[in-house]
């Protein structure tokens, strides 16, 4: 059975990098260039998406061990609030 519902996630990252950078890191470089245009609507459709949905953005220019360290700081920070909002006498979760 498919669900014919979608539940939001707690947390999204978007890993934000500037189109020069990614064509430095992507292997297929002409591809991109090629179509420097649509690159450039689609970045600017996800940071539309990213503001509007509260995505937590995250500077991808850096090198991965940076990127990986900034998301792993931002999960810790939030499983945090999680388990301080299960102490809280009111939660649900915790009358259980």
């Amino acid at each position: 059975m498919i669900l014919s519902y979608s539940t939001k996630p707690d947390l999204t990252f978007f890993l934000d990098i500037s189109l020069v950078a990614a064509l430095e890191r992507k292997i297929q470089k002409s591809i991109l260039i090629n179509n420097s245009q649509t690159a450039k609507r689609i970045e600017k459709k996800y940071k539309e998406l990213a503001e509007k949905e509260n995505w937590v953005r995250i500077d991808a220019e850096s090198s991965k061990d940076v990127i990986y360290n900034k998301c792993f700081s931002v999960v810790i920070q939030e499983l945090d609030k999680m388990v301080e909002y299960e102490k809280t006498p009111y939660c649900l979760t915790s009358m259980i």
